[in-house]
């Protein structure tokens, strides 16, 4: 009898520290923190250091996989496929909170579906789709409108791509294993900030990412300082997100982008029509850049209002400048108290090698400057020890702080107006008791 209750306390003693192994893996904040990620195929292609099984997966919810295909229009042989999606599938085994997405260009999609004239062919082409995801083990499918919707010109044509997301939510929905569909879109041309409704693909979508700013590799000669400031600037990416949610975009399905990174510009003289464009960095990059060799050429200067930080380089060769514009983890923090405050989903990084995944940039220690909290609200801040992903990390402590701070102000409200009713409650029985007397 003994033994058996042994081996009953055993068994629920086994299940029960599973069950806390799998809550303890990833962010406990409730919050998505969306980590694209290229496979090792593509980092191949790419050319940096970066190591899938060296990042600390902890700081993510949903890890969506960038081949080279996705990349850079490289064809992938199905052994490349094979083995990098069996590398991702295989992170379950530690982080098993993490959801695993397949990302993909709805332009290659839409055009596939366009071509599709009849109903059984229609079906055959979505239930494709729907089979590729589960036999390589992922949870669901990332579509990134990028080109595609920066060349839309009719509304009728986003129509269109809505259809799509349709056809693949309903055929996710039906899957047992209940795949989920997002898709990644962008105000970055006048037409689609003024004219599309984007409260539509969003009622096909688990979550809709916003990216603030979405870069047409054809175009970037028309890219100047004074653009990329407003592109960048944490107020204007707020009013979009605020137009999102006027327009219909539930709040709870948005994921807010994060660009972890900057923009170069060459220039003779600090001015924004005659800087040229240089190149695009991530902020890996730009720490390798400011802390070299050379890090006391670079001056610095913080832009408050709209939270950037730009570096300044004079590199001597006909008195010419080097300009970075960028945002660091003061800059995370203060879009992460926005996105809890506006009740949004999470947030999603461009791709997660941009960060400092090295840990050469020196930590920052204004990160939560403008956090002052309002009167009775006590936030605790805790020191940022681990020098790698820091802009990861601040996202999920940014998120943790708010929350935090959202919920002593609720609190401190809700006793405010219990005050206030006992107040009017006790005045009038008084008035009433005074009246009797009289």
């Amino acid at each position: 009898m003994s033994c058996i209750i042994l081996i009953v306390i055993s068994t629920f003693w086994v299940l029960s520290a599973a069950q806390e192994s799998q809550n303890t893996t990833g962010p406990t904040h409730g919050k998505v923190v969306v980590c694209p990620v290229p496979t090792e195929s593509a980092i191949g292609i790419i050319g940096n250091n970066f190591k899938i099984d060296e990042a600390d997966w902890n700081l993510c919810t949903h890890l969506i996989a960038l081949d080279g295909k996705f990349l850079l229009n490289n064809e992938m042989t199905e052994r490349n496929k094979e083995e990098d999606y069996k590398q991702l599938s295989n992170l379950r085994s530690e982080y098993p909170h993490l959801k695993i997405y397949l990302a993909g260009r709805i332009q290659e999609y839409f055009v596939d579906f366009l071509k599709v004239n009849d109903s059984t062919r229609l079906q055959e082409y979505i239930k494709g789709i729907t089979d590729y995801l589960k036999k390589h083990h992922f949870d669901g499918l990332d579509l990134n409108c990028g080109e595609l919707c920066t060349s839309l010109t009719k509304i009728s044509d986003f129509d269109k791509v809505n259809l799509l997301l349709q056809h693949l939510k309903e055929s996710f929905k039906q899957d047992d294993t209940k795949l989920l569909l997002t898709s990644s879109f962008s105000m970055s041309t006048e037409f689609l900030a003024e004219h599309i409704d984007y409260s539509a693909p969003a009622k096909h979508l688990d979550y809709f990412h916003f990216l603030p700013i979405e870069y047409d590799m054809h175009l970037l000669e028309k890219y100047n300082v004074s653009r990329t400031r407003d592109q960048l600037d944490i107020l204007s990416v707020q009013e979009k997100i605020d137009s999102l949610i006027e327009s219909g975009v539930p709040a709870n399905k948005i994921v807010m982008g994060l660009t972890f990174g900057g923009v170069n510009f060459q220039s003779e003289i600090l001015g924004d029509t005659v800087s040229k464009f240089d190149r695009i960095n991530g902020y890996s990059a730009i720490c390798e850049m400011i802390t070299g060799s050379e890090a006391d050429k670079w001056m610095f200067y913080y832009e408050d209002v709209k939270k950037l930080t730009n570096a300044y380089y004079k590199n001597g060769e006909k008195n010419k400048k080097r300009i970075i514009m960028y945002g660091e983890s003061r800059m995370v923090a203060n879009q992460m108290r926005f996105a809890v405050r506006r009740g949004l989903a999470g947030a999603a990084t461009i791709t997660v090698d941009r960060d400092d995944f090295k840990g050469i940039c020196p930590l920052k220690n204004d990160t939560f400057y403008d956090f002052v909290p309002d009167n009775g609200i006590i936030l605790h801040f805790l020191e940022q020890k681990e020098s790698t992903f820091p802009l990861l990390r601040t996202v999920n402590e940014a998120i943790t702080i708010s929350l935090e701070e959202l919920a002593q102000r609720s609190k401190g409200s809700a006793s405010h107006s219990t005050v206030n009713v006992f107040y009017i409650s006790f005045v009038l029985s008084s008035f009433v008791v005074l009246m009797n007397l009289i």
